[in-house]
């Protein structure tokens, strides 16, 4: 069988928020980690002008996988609305998160310009074997998904 049809490594944790994240990787057929998934549930954000507070959870999926650097996890996503910073090491057992940022344009309820962000956070994860079962998740306000250089990448803004 290659490598690219075994079962995922699927990776569960939780942020320095306290929030729950699961990722997936798989292996290419030359021995190469590939990350199939990631998922980062009920970020907050506190946006700059009003102190305002926003939940979004952050799941982004790669068809084919996104390459890692060795076991170096990276992903600088940044188009005219939002950012997404992620950096990791990625072990057999356990990732180390050293970097998970979100931020995005927003306006005020005066429509100044703002930025909401989580601010730089860590992250930490735990090989599980086998894959548990989905866990309901919070309830959803708005959500839309991007393309971008290859990943589909869902934002949603959380109740």
């Amino acid at each position: 069988m290659p490598a690219s049809a075994a079962v995922p490594r699927v990776y569960e944790g939780e942020t320095s928020q306290g929030k729950a994240l699961t990722a997936a990787f798989s292996k290419s057929d030359s021995g190469g980690l590939r990350l199939q998934g990631i998922t980062f549930n009920t970020l907050k954000l506190t946006c700059s002008v009003d102190g305002s507070v926003e939940r979004w959870g952050i799941g982004a999926i790669w068809r084919r996988g996104l390459p890692l650097d060795g076991r170096t996890l990276t992903i600088d996503e940044v188009d005219s609305e939002f950012a997404w910073h992620v950096a990791a090491k990625v072990r057999a057992t356990h990732i180390a998160g050293s970097l998970l940022r979100f931020s995005h344009a927003a306006l005020t309820a005066d429509e100044l310009p703002q930025i909401c962000t989580t601010g730089d956070l860590t992250w930490t994860a735990t090989r599980t074997v086998p894959t548990p079962a989905t866990a309901e998740g919070p309830s959803v306000g708005t959500s839309f998904t991007r393309a971008i250089r290859g990943a589909t990448i869902m934002f949603t803004r959380l109740r």
